[in-house]
């Protein structure tokens, strides 16, 4: 029996239509350990009622993630 366990990485983003506001979630995988997690210039599609908007970072999620890189 092996004592080893092995697991992945997965890259969990979280969207909120600002239209009908329903969510959904977008799952990737990294393919290297300098990718960037920002997707700010994308245009995002919603899978409920088909608006297409601009995606940004929720109002102080940047703040949060700037303060545990610094920590």
């Amino acid at each position: 029996m092996s004592n080893k366990i092995d697991y992945t990485i997965e890259i969990l983003y979280h969207f909120t239509c600002s239209k009908c506001q329903h969510w959904w979630s977008y799952a990737m995988t990294p393919t290297n350990n300098k990718m960037s997690l920002n997707i700010d210039d994308r245009i995002i599609n919603c899978m409920h009622c088909g608006n297409e908007g601009e995606a940004l970072i929720k109002k102080g999620f940047s703040e949060l993630l700037d303060k545990k890189k610094n920590q």
